[in-house]
């Protein structure tokens, strides 16, 4: 075959980006840029900030090459960073009031979770929430903190509305649990 045309693969890049080869952190940012935008949209819903975070993304990657490890795909590794982003930016934009929180209530909360979700200026919440994503899932995180649809996270999701509805229900009790034993509730 012709080796002219050949890419070097995103690992190839990543070992020349360990060694501090900046044209290697420009083809990978050329390759990555736009898929990156539309996952870090998928969180914020904003093409300004989807751009920022990725943007932002590309830095952290930079400063934190050398602890680069080729276990993961690239692209494993670098959505992971701008997911990262993206959720370390919701949380500066947290809700701030009830009515924000009520404007996308898709079925009635209990008020205990309206006032713990409303008053979300403590990161401890957000880590518990983060915590509970590893377990249950993303429904509970698109549904109260970014403010999608049961019907909406189903179809991102590939799963049942009623699926959604029993995980929400779930990761509700367990947030509750939590949060009790965090004298946050």
């Amino acid at each position: 075959g012709d080796l002219v045309d050949k890419q070097p693969s995103d690992s190839e890049l990543m070992e020349r980006i360990k060694s501090s080869d900046k044209d290697a952190l420009l083809i990978l940012t050329e390759r990555w840029r736009a898929p990156a935008e539309q996952f870090a949209y998928s969180f914020v819903g904003d093409t300004a900030l989807s751009e920022d975070i990725v943007q932002e993304s590309f830095i952290k990657l930079w400063f934190s090459r050398e602890h680069y490890r080729p276990d993961f795909t690239f692209k494993t590794y670098f959505f992971t960073i701008v997911k990262h982003q993206a959720i370390n930016e919701l949380k500066k934009r947290k809700l701030r009031t009830r009515t924000e929180l009520a404007a996308f209530n898709d079925e009635p909360a209990d008020s205990a979770e309206r006032v713990c979700l409303a008053s979300l200026t403590e990161s401890r919440i957000y880590e518990q929430i983060e915590r509970l994503r590893k377990t249950d899932g993303d429904c509970f995180y698109l549904f109260a903190v970014c403010g999608m649809r049961t019907k909406d996270i189903a179809r991102k999701l590939g799963i049942s509305e009623v699926n959604v509805r029993v995980k929400i229900h779930r990761t509700r009790d367990k947030l509750k649990k939590l949060l009790k034993k965090e004298g946050l509730l």
